[in-house]
């Protein structure tokens, strides 16, 4: 079990790639937290602002416990345990601010004053509920106001597929807007979904085919949209074409469904059953946004898949908020590599990860989260540095540090 749960938390350790100079850890800070290895340590989120860092985890059947750390130190400063949760709860998002933290599931969330003048709020929303809001991920867009968003291709009898946006005051646990986009490419949702995120206190969504970023206000409102220069003529126009064919497909699975016709799903229309032959071709056909990210206050990170990379490389992008490039770092690599003559080729910066596990971008240098001590590090075999990471986890549990990254190039 424990091999497994290693696996799963390491991510990279799924795919082999070689490592460039592209980025170097510079620093780890050890935290004061030991987590005993017999623990699942698969449910869990961290989120990074500043010098702040806060990690929750599922620590028993109903309850979690949330952990504030200073990354200059790695010293705890705050924690608190919570109890009476839903068995079923997942952490898919956890974001702060300067009084106030909250934590996503599915349709979800717990809020919870970091001051604690108000007892932890935990609510669970039913998204059938006509008019009800619909969401999976978080962001702060001030200290009392989060947004609460998804990209989702709902089954028609549910909802309509697209973009769904809210607004709620963590203060007074309402919902204060509630808006809903048409969607490029939403049914690309089954495979990724990650294409939403927060910089400058703006909201910025992109379609991942036809590479399209949308500009939202913070009272939700579609304020302008611009192409991104991320693919070539060729590679644009078949992404064009792929999208307009996944979205009619859509539209016409919908119409044939709400009219009371059989609900055999179209070839490729991006539905669920048909999720594993979407990935295969796109995976095998198709250049394609996986996800955008917070770079910096100004600037937006874009994660590319390119099919000719075998998944081994992420192209990386970093655009400002009007969608003009500013860097880009060709094959980013994302996964461990084979044999390990330095650490970066054992804790290589995942850019393909979920956001609640994400690696956080700031002032220049890249943080991670991870559960091994670097002193585990070894020269060798993948096979011979895991194991040996193995035994010592086993031995001591794991350790909750932060790695310290310094881009290259």
């Amino acid at each position: 079990m424990l091999k497994l749960i290693t696996l799963i938390l390491a991510g990279v350790f799924l795919t082999i790639g070689t490592v460039q100079a592209q980025y170097k850890i510079v620093d780890e800070v050890v935290t004061n937290d030991t987590i005993p290895a017999s623990e699942d340590v698969t449910n869990m989120a961290y989120a990074i602002v500043g010098d702040t860092l806060f990690h929750g985890r599922k620590i028993a059947d109903r309850k979690i416990v949330i952990t504030g750390y200073r990354l200059s130190s790695g010293m705890s400063f705050y924690k608190d345990t919570i109890a009476g949760l839903p068995r079923s709860f997942r952490f898919i998002d956890i974001s702060f601010s300067a009084n106030n933290l909250l934590i996503t599931d599915y349709n979800s969330y717990l809020s919870i004053a970091l001051d604690k003048h108000r007892a932890p709020l935990y609510k669970g929303i039913s998204p059938v509920r006509e008019g009800a809001p619909v969401f999976r991920n978080c962001s702060f867009l001030s200290d009392s106001v989060a947004l609460l968003y998804i990209v989702y291709n709902f089954h028609p009898k549910t909802r309509a597929a697209g973009l769904y946006l809210n607004l709620l005051n963590v203060n007074t646990n309402e919902f204060i807007k509630k808006e809903y986009f048409p969607f490029p490419g939403v049914s690309m949702a089954q495979v990724s979904r990650s294409w939403v995120t927060v910089a400058n206190d703006k909201i910025y969504a992109v379609s991942p085919l036809s590479g399209v970023l949308f500009e939202f206000d913070k009272s939700l409102k579609l304020v302008g949209s611009k192409t991104m220069s991320l693919f070539d003529d060729k590679t644009r126009e078949q992404n064009i074409g792929f999208e307009q064919y996944l979205d009619s497909s859509a539209v016409a699975y919908r119409q044939q469904v709400l009219s009371g016709n059989s609900e055999k799903e179209p070839q490729l229309a991006g539905i669920k059953s048909k999720t594993y032959s979407l990935i295969d071709t796109l995976s095998k056909s198709f250049t394609y946004i996986e996800r955008i990210f917070p770079y910096n206050k100004d600037y937006i990170g874009v994660s590319v898949s390119n099919y000719e990379y075998d998944n081994k490389y992420k192209d990386f992008f970093v655009v400002d908020t009007h969608g003009n490039i500013i860097k880009e770092i060709k094959k980013w690599n994302y996964s461990v590599s084979p044999y390990i003559t330095k650490p970066e080729e054992l804790f290589p910066v995942d850019i393909n990860r979920e956001k609640n596990y994400f690696p956080y971008f700031q002032d220049g240098f890249i943080y991670t989260g991870s559960l091994y001590n670097y002193s585990l590090f070894l020269q060798g075999s993948v096979n011979d540095v895991t194991e040996n990471i193995f035994k010592k986890t086993a031995q001591n549990g794991y350790v909750w540090s932060i790695l310290k990254y310094k881009i290259e190039q």
